[in-house]
């Protein structure tokens, strides 16, 4: 006996994905080059083509990446996420802004590790995630 996923049940289930959704952003893809900005007096990334903008669900996962940046190494914390499932156009070094959360220890900023292309995951658009500016150096590491 088969198990079917009426289109009934599916959209049930994507709407419930989307309720744990409690944060809010903007991912973009990669811009081209730097620009300077004069109200600042930096040099910052060209901000690249917003591919998705609404809600999101962004988690800590237990545990953090160990990195070489520059010679030393560093934890870099990962974050699990969820977008809507009708969003296939986020890639790896896309870039994440969140605008609103309910956690005030979310980050603001993270980069696109890893996206889930299984489709058994038809409910959500799972992908991973580092914070840009968080990294922290491994004192037990350290040289």
């Amino acid at each position: 006996m088969r198990n079917f996923l009426t289109p009934a049940m599916l959209a049930s289930a994507r709407r419930a994905q989307e309720s744990i959704m409690t944060a809010t952003g903007v991912i973009r893809a990669p811009g081209d080059g730097w620009r300077h900005n004069p109200d600042t007096g930096r040099d910052e990334p060209v901000r690249g083509d917003t591919i998705y903008e609404g809600p999101m669900r962004v988690q800590q996962q237990t545990g953090a990446a160990t990195v070489d940046a520059a010679g030393e190494l560093v934890t870099r914390p990962a974050y699990a996420c969820a977008i809507p499932w009708h969003v296939t156009t986020l890639r790896p070094g896309h870039t994440v802004e969140v605008t609103d959360s309910d956690d005030p220890d979310t980050p603001t900023r993270l980069v696109v590790d890893d996206v889930e292309r299984n489709h058994m995951a038809l409910t959500a658009r799972h992908f991973t995630a580092h914070t840009v500016e968080a990294l922290h150096v491994s004192k037990s590491q350290h040289h």
